[in-house]
């Protein structure tokens, strides 16, 4: 398991950490609705947006964040 000692957590399932509290906030994250329910997370990475979805790992690294698909985090064993 990677995440341990990492800022990292598992989006829809983990609490938010202040620093993506932060990056929603200032426009980093940005929350897209349908009809009142959330339909999509867009987060700005080094390669521009990304959307998140539930059970994605986040994880900054340095000055940026990086969405890890729960697949890939799971193949890997970062989730």
């Amino acid at each position: 398991m990677i995440r341990q000692g990492t800022d990292s957590f598992i989006y829809g399932k983990d609490e938010y950490p202040s620093w993506f509290t932060l990056a929603s906030q200032t426009g980093i994250v940005k929350y897209i609705y349908s009809d009142g329910v959330l339909a999509d997370t867009l987060i700005a990475t080094v390669k521009g947006f990304e959307s998140a979805k539930v059970g994605d790992t986040i994880m900054v690294v340095g000055d940026s964040m990086v969405v890890v698909p729960a697949a890939t985090a799971k193949a890997y064993g970062v989730e």
